[in-house]
């Protein structure tokens, strides 16, 4: 049996916040390393603010284009 947990499609900003906080829980638990959890947590945080960014730069070209 496979000891793999399940990761899901990560697409919002509170997708990576869900999978943030499960990581934490799993630290926490001492389920995971600390070391490991702290670098996919920065991995998230990071394509948290890509989502952001990409949501920003959206709505501005929609702005934009009102004008």
């Amino acid at each position: 049996m496979s000891n793999r947990c399940r990761i899901a499609k990560i697409s919002t900003v509170d997708g990576c916040a869900h999978e943030m906080q499960k990581l934490y829980r799993r630290a926490r638990r001492e389920e995971m390393d600390l070391d490991r959890a702290k670098s996919l947590i920065y991995i998230l945080k990071q394509i948290s603010s890509l989502i952001m960014d990409s949501d920003i730069e959206r709505r501005l070209e929609a702005l934009e284009e009102r004008v």
